[in-house]
């Protein structure tokens, strides 16, 4: 039973995935099914540490590195993998195809969405006006489309 499991589909014809098949999808993996979740579960659950001496410090920023830099690690690897699939296939028309460029195109937005989300405000800010801190508008439509997308 193994060796039918693990045959092609199809006998007649061999069943090869190149290097640029395979890397596209261990790049994916790597930005949609580990970097991309621990980017969310950092900005979910990290925003105050053992370490912190909360209440007394407000602002820790460990959670905002963290959910940054795994994002955009996200984001590069998604390009790589993005590259490698135009050079094998040329973007060709699957399901598959189609979903990814959906994918691509929400992830480009998230990062659009991020560079114009507004300002903080707040006790730790200078000004304590501030889009977050007031929940205004733009910051409201800002959170809704994020966490959506």
């Amino acid at each position: 039973m193994i060796d039918w499991l693990l045959g092609p589909i199809d006998p007649s014809r061999a069943h090869e995935v190149g290097p640029y098949l395979s890397w596209h999808g261990r790049l994916m993996v790597l930005a949609w099914g580990v970097l991309c979740p621990l980017g969310i579960l950092a900005a979910r659950f990290c925003k105050i540490t053992p370490w912190q001496k909360w209440p007394r410090e407000l602002d820790n920023k460990a959670w905002w590195h963290a959910h940054l830099a795994l994002q955009y690690s996200t984001g590069a690897a998604m390009l790589a993998g993005l590259a490698l699939i135009l050079l094998h296939t040329g973007g060709g028309g699957t399901t598959h195809g189609y979903a990814g460029w959906v994918i691509a195109g929400f992830a480009a937005l998230q990062f659009l969405a991020g560079w114009f989300r507004g300002s903080k405000g707040g006790p730790t800010e200078p000004s304590l006006r501030g889009d977050h801190f007031d929940m205004t508008q733009r910051r409201l439509a800002f959170e809704s489309f994020h966490k959506f997308a």
